[in-house]
């Protein structure tokens, strides 16, 4: 939903063929494949790749949200970690780099021997142990609100960058705002009634609290609540699989045993029924 909001924002100063974005949930190190599988999926993400635009790659290593931004033209990666300022694992930096490769080789375009990384030590670093998703969407919101992209220069080297309250609360709110209670999450209710009523009334209520956070509770449990963490993208990815056992494969497991059930077994039962009358009536 944040990177939604981001991309309205590009559009309406006219800055889409500059910055584009690639869902975490098909990337991410838990749910999305093996990396072949995601290296191709990301070179697809790339085969419309205007001139020197830049991808914003929201990045979970499982527990940890860090962002990577990609020009698969100039074969240029920057990779920013609110946690340690430290580069990036080595399977992450395989993904990206077969599936700009991959890209490079299907749109017939020159491949430089090397694919440059650059670690941005001077982001701002997370205090918090839960506040790592807040970070990365503090770095994609200061990276399309820079008509320039400038932010390599700003965030090369290690700097006094932070985020304070006030900026992690603006996130906060914004994306409560965007949260499963929003307005653009009420087609699951009915127009009117008391659902939508409810919905309308803790969606009010959460909003209400937020706003009136106490500056200095900076990790609270709304913070806790809202935060664009673990839970948010990667425990769907692990959910999912047992939804689709549950509700494709058992079915296919427990159907023979109801057909062996309801036809088979009185097809034994009756005869034997049968002869015992039988018998009993001739003693």
């Amino acid at each position: 939903m944040f990177i939604n909001v981001l991309q309205e924002y590009l559009k309406k100063h006219k800055m889409s063929n500059m910055v584009a974005f690639v869902d975490p949930a098909i990337i991410g190190a838990i749910g999305c494949g093996t990396v072949g599988d995601r290296s191709r999926t990301l070179s697809i993400r790339f085969k419309n790749a205007q001139p020197g635009q830049i991808f914003l790659l929201p990045y979970n290593s499982a527990n940890h949200w860090t962002l990577t931004a990609v020009n698969p033209d100039s074969q240029m990666v920057y990779h920013m970690d609110p946690l340690k300022r430290r580069i990036a694992a080595e399977e992450w930096i395989e993904v990206v780099d077969n599936a700009i490769k991959l890209y490079k080789d299907k749109a017939k375009k020159f491949l430089k021997k090397k694919i440059m990384w650059e670690n941005l030590a001077g982001v701002p670093l997370q205090n918090g142990s839960k506040d790592c998703g807040l970070f990365v969407m503090g770095y994609m919101k200061e990276i399309c609100e820079d008509k320039e992209l400038k932010f390599p220069e700003k965030w090369l080297r290690r700097s006094n960058h932070a985020y304070g309250i006030t900026e992690l609360n603006a996130i906060r709110i914004k994306w409560a705002k965007l949260s499963s209670f929003s307005l653009e999450s009420f087609e699951i209710f009915s127009d009117s009634g008391p659902s939508k009523k409810l919905a309308l009334r803790l969606r009010n209520s959460r909003l209400a609290k937020w706003e009136n956070i106490d500056s200095g509770n900076s990790i609270s449990g709304y913070a806790r609540e809202f935060d664009f963490g673990y839970s948010t993208l990667v425990i769907p990815t692990l959910v999912m699989p047992t939804l689709v056992m549950i509700t494709l494969v058992l079915p296919t497991l427990v159907m023979p045993t109801l057909v062996i059930t309801t036809l088979v077994l009185p097809t034994l039962v009756i005869p034997t029924l049968v002869i015992t009358t039988l018998v009993m009536k001739k003693s």
